[in-house]
């Protein structure tokens, strides 16, 4: 089967029409995603670097989950510690009172003093999140950027050894032995009161830490996103003009098109 000789007005119609149909391929591509550069053929150099950015971005974001896991875990056994610094006063006042009671408010401050003591424990025990415990003796070391070099190591304390008192020997004995048994009360709680304030120290500490990096790395983040999205964002104005521009290029090539076909048979049928 021969080829179809096309005038070279047709020829020119046709090839106007393929190149105005692959630039409006192009700008709705652009309007559709809002970027100018969505691939290497579009801008090498700005492609990759922006990819960079994205990367880095992606990585930080990631990282920011283990930051915010480990400033929950923190926050929580921070507030463990105002809990049991709080239950320790009142506990300190039953063994206080206890060394001028006689022996039947003693044996019943003592079972005061023991669900105290309890509580203590227990709430030790429930400032633990996701199975780490900073009032356990559970360490958490938090990496603060992407390649590990800045970290740091948030370490905890036993606060139940602390709470292990003679509590039980207080309705028992001699009054001597009572009074030297609820001394050791008192003595055991107020080494775990200056535990506890080591304790909220360094929490304190790792916190504020943890905070800045936070910040940091959510602002770094931001940034780089901003970054990567100005090497690549197409202007939407732009290109909303430019599409209704192709589209009224594309309907008078259809039209001049039309015409030089409706010329062409105009003159076969004159030669009939």
């Amino acid at each position: 089967m021969s080829a179809v000789n096309l005038s070279s007005s047709a020829r020119t119609g046709l090839s106007v029409l393929r190149s105005v149909a692959d630039q409006m391929e192009v700008t709705q591509k652009r309007l559709a995603t809002g970027k100018a550069v969505n691939s290497p053929i579009d801008n090498v150099s700005k492609f990759f670097t922006a990819a960079s950015m994205d990367s880095r971005a992606s990585t930080l974001d990631a990282l920011m989950d283990n930051i915010s896991s480990a400033h929950t875990s923190v926050k929580a056994a921070s507030e463990g510690v105002k809990g049991i610094q709080g239950l320790i006063k009142v506990a300190r006042g039953l063994a206080t009172e206890a060394l001028g009671a006689d022996a039947t408010k003693r044996t019943a401050l003592m079972g005061q003093f023991n669900t105290l003591r309890t509580e203590m424990a227990q709430l030790a025990d429930d400032a633990g999140i996701n199975g780490t415990n900073l009032l356990k003796g559970n360490s958490i070391t938090v990496l603060l950027n992407e390649d590990g070099t800045s970290k740091t190591t948030i370490a905890g304390t036993n606060i139940t050894d602390t709470l292990v008192t003679a509590a039980s020997a207080w309705g028992t004995g001699t009054d001597a032995a009572q009074v030297t048994a609820i001394g050791a009360s008192i003595t055991a709680l107020d080494n775990a009161e200056e535990s506890l304030k080591t304790a909220a120290t360094a929490f304190s500490s790792s916190l504020a830490t943890i905070n800045t990096r936070k910040d940091f790395n959510t602002a770094l983040s931001n940034l780089l996103k901003t970054g990567s999205n100005d090497l690549t964002a197409a202007d939407m104005d732009q290109e909303a003009a430019n599409l209704m521009a192709l589209q009224t290029r594309q309907q008078m090539a259809a039209t001049a098109l039309s015409i030089m076909q409706s010329s062409e048979s105009t003159a076969l049928r004159l030669l009939r």
